[in-house]
């Protein structure tokens, strides 16, 4: 499953070229999922490309929020959330892995217990950015044309914190269904409470000779 630049130009006027993937990602791909037994990388794992640009425009949260609005999703931002991670954008275009659904065995945990199971992979594997977790709700709703079952009010954990008077908060993104459309909230939920699972997010880098 693949969401590169071809399908966001199917979505919008202008996005940024994307870079090189590694020379070994056939490899990669073919890899053993270390979170679903049985399956490929492949097969449990979203290829995902998130652009910095889009319509010549910084790809933020909060233009991802209208890129959605504007195609009859919703994307509900709690304050904190907006005011400080609405206008923040990644560093550099990038590819990244993430899996197609929540670990298996991460279910209903708190935040940091989620990060402690992430950590048993070593280093290839992290707690995806809040943009990024916007960008794999909007690929599985939008840029993938995918259906996928109704989550429910499923938090999942981003590596975004909130830090608030006297608590810890973790930014976190939902599905929400309403009536006959797709809804997302990202809002922030306190770091002890138990959320509906975590995305396991490798990013990629292309080989040098590649770049």
């Amino acid at each position: 499953m693949q969401v590169g630049q071809i399908e966001w130009q199917a979505h919008v006027e202008r996005v940024a070229p994307a870079p090189a993937l590694p020379l070994d990602i056939e490899k990669i791909l073919q890899g053993t999922c270390p979170f679903f037994a049985g399956q490929q990388i492949r097969d449990s794992h979203l290829l995902l490309y998130v652009p910095t640009v889009v319509n010549d425009m910084p790809f933020t949260l909060s233009s991802a929020a209208a890129f959605a609005h504007n195609r009859g999703i919703r994307i509900d931002m709690g304050v904190h959330v907006t005011d400080i991670f609405g206008a923040v954008s990644n560093a550099s275009p990038q590819w990244v892995l993430m899996t197609y659904k929540a670990l298996p065995d991460s279910l209903k945990k708190s935040s940091i217990e989620l990060q402690a199971r992430l950590k048993k992979e070593g280093n290839a594997y992290e707690v995806p950015s809040i943009l990024n977790m916007a960008v794999w709700m909007l690929a599985k709703h939008i840029l993938f044309d995918g259906k996928v079952a109704d989550e429910g009010i499923s938090f999942y954990l981003s590596s975004g914190r909130v830090d608030l008077p006297h608590v810890m908060c973790r930014a976190v993104g939902c599905f929400r269904r309403t009536a006959n459309a797709w809804g997302m909230n990202i809002d922030q939920v306190i770091e002890t409470l138990p959320l509906g699972g975590v995305v396991a997010q490798r990013s990629l880098t292309a080989s040098p000779e590649n770049s």
